[in-house]
């Protein structure tokens, strides 16, 4: 288990745009580094086969929520916007990442 300041540190280097914190962090034990990892690198289009694989992962299988919403759903937003895996649902959530290219933060 990482210290918290560790994880702040972490977090705060994948929002700063450190491709290699966002590589390492969508692997992260941690929920939250995980998800600021797939935002931040979806944000920044980051295409490293490491980072590309975790998110295909969590899209398949996750359980972990966020406010109550899936990360699958963040994950297959992800791969759309990625241009991995076109997403043809209904789902608003995920069409709404989509549509913002994940400008949510």
């Amino acid at each position: 288990m990482r210290s918290n300041n560790t994880v702040d540190e972490q977090i705060a280097s994948i929002i700063a745009g450190n491709e290699k914190e966002i590589i390492r962090g969508i692997s992260s034990d941690s929920p939250i580094v995980q998800l600021n990892a797939l935002i931040y690198g979806t944000k920044n289009h980051v295409s490293d086969l490491k980072f590309t694989e975790g998110v295909k992962s969590i899209a398949q299988t996750s359980n972990v929520r966020f406010f109550g919403v899936p990360f699958k759903k963040y994950a297959m937003a992800a791969l759309d916007v990625l241009k991995i895996q076109e997403y043809n649902g209904d789902d608003d959530f995920i069409q709404r990442l989509i549509q913002s290219e994940f400008q949510i933060v």
